[in-house]
């Protein structure tokens, strides 16, 4: 009995070494913003955002439309103009990029005319305007990419290829394919181009599936996230369980069209094609000529309700898997969206995204190093309630009747 006591005496002891070095010492902790305050500094800050991408998207577009004027009617590559810069300065990095692109798309489409202009990103704060402005004339279409650069230190302008990626992929699509046709047409007016600011389909050297890598869908947080987060208790942080339970969660920054839409519902992914709750200034805030920048324009309040847009890479997606041919075809058609698409693809709109969803959600981080399940509805079966009080009763008797021992004892 007495080397029973030392032996497990002399165990707490040693846990108590290992672990009170890890105990922290108590804090006074600080007052969480209340649920009103998230919500209304979150709306500020979004306001904010949208206002000042506003502001420099009106300065830049009048300078791309004295760029337009200038423009030759038609010509193998994109005219280069600076904006805010000392003459004109060298940028042998930029030259390269570009060049590489015009040579992936080739021929130009006889209808386009492209430009490029490339303005002083130290002359604006972030965030900025990064996008194309786009104009119609009768048969002829004219795109202008507007794109930020950075003076450095040895006098040449760098631009990377991160910086011109997204706001080039409109006008790299309007010189490979000309003016788009009624259906797509509206389409792209209508999102402002969201699904379409991707080059991926020019990217030769990749396989199929590192060119449809990424989130398939865009991420929006809902402007609320802090409401749930404010009533948990802190110990449920601080033993690991609130890590456990989120990385449980469906990820409902996609919203719950998109999640539909991964699971097969063929009109969930119909929907988020073509009825995203994109949510752009109007007309005296920011120009309808002008292709969205940087983040998609949302609403002030976004649930998991709220539709999300596809993600950059889908109109790249439908080239890579389809052809430039058919594509053509696509691209140029007077049908309405739906119906152009079938046409085109021999496919519905719903059918494809769907598969596109799933292998897009396969491919993204989550996906692979945290859980691809996406189990929709009520999952919890009425059987595990009274499992789950069965054996807490039985657990209870076990530890009551344990405890009744050792008080007689």
């Amino acid at each position: 009995m007495d080397l029973t006591l030392k032996r497990v005496g002399f165990s707490a002891l040693l846990a108590a070494a290992v672990l009170l070095p890890l105990r922290k010492p108590a804090k006074v902790a600080a007052p969480r913003p209340t649920n009103n305050q998230s919500a209304r500094f979150d709306t500020i800050s979004w306001r904010y955002r949208t206002a000042h991408i506003a502001w420099s998207a009106f300065d830049l577009r009048d300078s791309a439309l004295a760029l337009l004027a200038t423009m030759p009617d038609s010509a193998t590559q994109p005219t280069v103009a600076w904006r805010g810069f000392d003459g004109t300065p060298n940028s042998p990095m930029g030259d390269s990029l570009i060049a590489q692109f015009w040579h992936r798309i080739g021929v130009t489409h006889a209808s386009a005319r492209t430009a490029i202009l490339i303005y002083n990103a130290q002359v604006y704060q972030t965030p900025r305007y990064e996008g194309a402005l786009i104009k119609r004339d009768g048969g002829q279409i004219s795109c202008v990419a507007i794109i930020p650069g950075h003076l450095k230190p040895n006098g040449q302008a760098s631009i990377s290829e991160y910086d011109l990626n997204e706001p080039i992929a409109p006008c790299a699509l309007i010189a490979a394919f000309g003016a788009p046709g009624a259906g797509v047409g509206e389409w792209l007016a209508t999102t402002r181009f969201a699904a379409a600011q991707s080059n991926r389909w020019m990217w030769l050297t990749t396989t199929q599936e590192e060119r449809r890598a990424g989130a398939p869908w865009v991420e929006w947080y809902s402007t609320n996230e802090n409401d749930w987060m404010a009533g948990i208790p802190r110990w449920v942080t601080t033993v690991g369980a609130l890590e456990v339970g989120t990385r449980a969660m469906l990820p409902y920054d996609i919203g719950g069209a998109a999640l539909h839409c991964i699971a097969g519902e063929q009109s969930s992914c119909v929907t988020g094609v073509l009825r995203p709750a994109l949510r752009f200034p109007g007309p005296a805030a920011m120009p309808p000529d002008l292709t969205q920048s940087s983040q998609p324009s949302r609403g002030d309040v976004v649930t998991v309700e709220t539709v999300r847009p596809p993600a950059r890479g889908f109109t790249a997606a439908l080239i890579t898997e389809f052809g430039r041919e058919k594509f053509q075809r696509f691209w140029s058609s007077d049908l309405a969206f739906e119906p152009a698409f079938q046409a085109a693809f021999g496919e519905s709109l719903g059918s494809w995204t769907a598969r596109w969803s799933r292998q897009g959600w396969l491919a993204s981080g989550e996906a692979r190093y945290m859980s691809a399940d996406i189990t929709l509805g009520v999952t919890l079966k009425p059987s595990w309630l009274l499992t789950s009080a069965f054996w807490s009763v039985v657990a209870l008797a076990i530890a009551g009747r344990v405890a009744t021992r050792r008080t007689t004892a």
